[in-house]
């Protein structure tokens, strides 16, 4: 994720895209402003409405619910009502995120990191395996990676 960011800082790109900067070929992207990518592998779709309900557009490629571990295939439409504490995160295949604990200066360089979650298959080739928390798969969360839930 850190190289991808570097890679979109070197391009005067921001670090949260919207979906039509993210994706400009995309057509149905540019119906789906409110979401945004982090990097190149992190979307994220803020809940909007009351009650936790929206449609969620998956862009191509396979992206993991890291909330349920679910599969999805993109191009796809995800719709589905979720609780409030969940904002609706999404993770390419492949995708390594960095967990780290916050600082109190807000600073990047004084954030110490935990470690990484993999997502699905293909991220750990690039990892030191010592520092992996978790992969999220089918089964497996980012709510039992952090939070040990349904352990």
């Amino acid at each position: 994720m850190e190289a991808s960011l570097a890679w979109d800082l070197s391009r005067g790109l921001p670090l949260a895209k919207a979906l039509p900067l993210a994706f400009p070929q995309d057509p149905w992207a540019r119906g789906f402003e409110e979401e945004f990518l982090v990097g190149t592998d992190l979307l994220v779709a803020p809940l909007v409405e009351p009650g936790g309900k929206r449609e969620v557009y998956l862009p191509e490629g396979r992206w993991y619910d890291l909330w349920t571990g679910g599969l999805y295939e993109g191009p796809t439409l995800v719709r589905k009502k979720w609780p409030l504490e969940q904002i609706p995160l999404f993770a390419r295949e492949g995708a390594v995120i960095p967990l780290g604990s916050p600082s109190p200066s807000l600073r990047a360089e004084d954030v110490v990191l935990q470690g990484v979650v993999l997502v699905g298959k293909g991220g750990e080739r690039n990892v030191d395996q010592g520092q992996v928390l978790g992969v999220v798969s089918e089964g497996f969360t980012l709510g039992r990676i952090l939070f040990g839930e349904g352990l």
